[in-house]
C-alpha cells in the first residue's frame, strides 16, 4: 500500500471522526458537569448566608422598634431582650441560642445590635477562605427615642 493511500485513508476516517457527534455530548458533559455543580453548590451556599443575614436585618428592626416604647434604659433593654426571643423563633433560618443582643443609647437615640454565631453553618473551607467569611454575622437597627 502507498503512503499517499494511507494518508489519504487516515485523513479520510478523521472527517468521518469530526462528523460523527456520537460522543462529543458525552464530552461536553463532562467538561461542563463539574462547573456547573459547583456553581448550584455556591448558589445555595450564597442564599443561605444571604437569608441569614436578611433574618437578622429583619429581627434587629422589629426588636428596636418594640424596645423604644419603655420608659428607661433598663426597661428597653428587657423589652428588647423577650422581643427578640420571641420574634427570632418565627425565623427558620436563625437558632435564637446563638444570638446575641446588645442595646445602646446615646444622644435620644436607641441602637440594638444582634451577633449571630454561624460557624455552625455547614460551609466548605475553600469558600469561607476565597470570600473571607467571619464566623459571625453583626446586624443594627437604630431608632430615635420619643
Amino acid at each position: 500500500m502507498p503512503l499517499n493511500s494511507k494518508l489519504y485513508f487516515l485523513s479520510l476516517k478523521a472527517l468521518r471522526f469530526r462528523r460523527c457527534p456520537s460522543g462529543s455530548n458525552a464530552v461536553e458533559f463532562a467538561v461542563l458537569a463539574p462547573l456547573l455543580c459547583f456553581m448550584v453548590i455556591g448558589m445555595a451556599y450564597l442564599a443561605l448566608f444571604l437569608g441569614t443575614a436578611h433574618s437578622l436585618a429583619q429581627i434587629a428592626a422589629d426588636v428596636s422598634r418594640y424596645a423604644m416604647v419603655g420608659h428607661d434604659p433598663d426597661e428597653r433593654q428587657e423589652l428588647a431582650s423577650r422581643w427578640m426571643t420571641r420574634t427570632a423563633t418565627s425565623y427558620p433560618l436563625i437558632d435564637v441560642r446563638r444570638l446575641q443582643l446588645e442595646t445602646i443609647e446615646a444622644d435620644e437615640m436607641m441602637t440594638v445590635s444582634l451577633d449571630y454565631d454561624i460557624s455552625y453553618l455547614p460551609m466548605p473551607t475553600l469558600l469561607v477562605q476565597m470570600l473571607d467569611l467571619k464566623p459571625s454575622i453583626v446586624r443594627h437597627a437604630a431608632v430615635l427615642l420619643p
